[in-house]
């Protein structure tokens, strides 16, 4: 996954931005200081992290890959 992911130097202004606040979320959850939830559709425990606003990267949804999929597709339809 690395080899194909482009670097700090290549990205746009925009994944930047996502990239940080990703980032900033994982180690919040690592250092247990943020919940991990069940899907909010669901409540399947095997979840992934949403962003709706990357200015704000501590407010989360939770979601299963389906789920997760499903949003996204309605979103940029």
């Amino acid at each position: 996954m690395r080899a194909h992911r482009p670097k700090y130097a290549e990205m746009t202004e925009e994944q930047r931005k996502k990239d940080i606040c990703r980032s900033y979320a994982h180690q919040y959850l690592k250092a247990g200081l943020l919940a991990r939830w069940g899907c909010e559709e669901c409540g399947n425990q095997e979840v992934q992290m949403h962003h709706a606003d990357y200015s704000k990267p501590l407010e989360i949804s939770w979601f299963c890959r389906e789920h997760h999929l499903a949003l996204h597709r309605k979103q940029f339809a």
